[in-house]
């Protein structure tokens, strides 16, 4: 019951921190035993997004500090955490993870679902660190202690990484059953270890976007934004699968020289449209002024409606919100925690002062009416709340299209060398793909 009650509220977090989330493959996730691994850019929201999206209980593995925290060391056992200890986080010493490794082997093999991260590192670069031999073997000893075992892997790609009310796609890949090392050997087993470290690292390839850098990064992206269609859906899942199209056009043909050139044209192209505040959206749609200031006075009306409900709230919830953005970054030791702790502070903020509020009700007022008081007071402040994210959404969204109607006024010369210049680069990429 206790983890049951910690996955919804994670839930009711998630959805609330993020304004979407996208799962796509969870309905081929099998029954039985099975080995979650996944790729992992997001510190502690990575394992949440698994929890919360894999419809059937999941352990994870997590570094052994996390446990000594207070509250979130709780909440991880509560969810059927398991420690494992890092070299790294031991000044390099030798580590022992037979306990560790005893405990998820036997969640294994009782038929549950465990989680881990085989690169064993959080981090924001743009491509799978190398990954780390502990998942493999964990899956070998379960096959050898007769469990029938898939491997799923789980590939999160997140969209503005670091803010709230980002979106996030969560790719569940194809299940792989995995079999037996060839023999009982030490030798043997490294090799199987190997090989099936290999394994799930095209697997997961084939569920996340890589690059070999940043810039590289950028100019597929605008690549695949060439070629998307006009009237593509918003779903992320389309939008991550055009990307990993473009990826494999680019790996085939590294070689021609006219690839090397269209990833410089389309960095170039990048940088003006950084210079400029523009985004490719806007040139991809071609919509004129009179479009956006109607979508500016849509956004308006939308958000005079969520503000007569955040006002009563707005006292308790936007001083959590402000906190959480403003000292997120500041209170991150790492690019790749700034995400969690924002949701950390605006999750502890708000429930403090609902327990505050709830607090002075039930003190302040006799019974029986305290607790009716108290119970609807609640009730509304989370009404009021979720008013107040979409509030503070429908603002932001207003002051983008502001911004791009201004920016259509002012670089209406820029604009019209950006859009031809964004033809050509499209047509010089299929002239690639076609090898015309």
């Amino acid at each position: 019951m206790s983890r049951a009650l910690l996955v919804a509220f994670f839930t009711l977090v998630a959805r609330i921190f993020f304004r979407r989330v996208e799962v796509t493959g969870a309905d081929e996730v099998p029954s039985g035993a099975v080995l979650f691994v996944g790729n992992h850019p997001n510190s502690l929201l990575d394992p949440i997004l698994v929890v919360t999206t894999a419809r059937r209980p999941v352990s994870f593995a997590a570094k052994d500090g996390l446990f000594a925290v207070p509250v979130l060391g709780r909440m991880i056992r509560m969810g059927g955490g398991v420690p494992i200890q890092r070299r790294m986080d031991h000044g390099g010493e030798a580590v022992d993870n037979s306990g560790a490794f005893d405990a998820l082997l036997q969640v294994l093999r009782g038929g549950g679902a465990m989680g881990i991260f085989p690169e064993g590192i959080s981090h924001t670069g743009p491509e799978l660190a190398p990954l780390k031999t502990g998942a493999a073997r964990i899956a070998l000893q379960a096959v050898a202690g007769g469990v029938d075992l898939h491997i799923v892997p789980v590939g999160l790609t997140y969209f503005a990484r670091e803010r709230m009310r980002g979106r996030v796609l969560v790719h569940y890949g194809a299940p792989m059953r995995v079999a037996p090392a060839p023999g009982d050997d030490e030798e043997s087993q490294r090799g199987a270890a190997r090989a099936l470290t290999q394994q799930i690292d095209h697997a997961l390839r084939d569920v996340t976007l890589n690059a070999p850098d940043f810039e590289t990064q950028r100019a597929l992206d605008v690549l695949r934004s060439l070629v998307s269609n006009e009237d593509q859906t918003d779903a992320l899942a389309e939008r991550a699968e055009l990307n990993r199209l473009v990826r494999q056009v680019w790996e085939t043909r590294t070689g021609d020289p006219r690839m090397r050139a269209l990833l410089d044209q389309a960095c170039a192209y990048a940088a003006v449209l950084d210079a400029l505040d523009m985004r490719d959206e806007v040139l991809h749609k071609g919509l004129s002024r009179r479009t956006w200031a109607l979508r500016c006075l849509r956004h308006a009306l939308l958000m005079l409606v969520w503000l007569p409900l955040a006002l009563p709230g707005v006292i308790l919830h936007a001083p959590a919100i402000a906190a959480a953005v403003l000292l997120g970054r500041k209170l991150s030791p790492r690019d790749d925690v700034e995400a969690t702790t924002k949701m950390m502070l605006v999750t502890l903020l708000v429930l403090l002062a609902y327990g505050v509020v709830a607090a002075s009700l039930l003190l302040g007022l006799p019974f029986p009416t305290n607790v009716l008081a108290s119970g609807w007071g609640l009730a509304a402040l989370m009404l009021s709340g979720w008013a107040t994210v979409r509030a503070l959404e429908r603002q932001a969204t207003l002051r983008r299209a502001l911004r791009v109607t201004l920016q259509l006024a002012r670089w209406r010369r820029q604009i019209g060398f950006l859009r031809a210049e964004r033809l050509a680069l499209r047509e010089q990429f299929f002239a690639v793909v076609t090898g015309d």
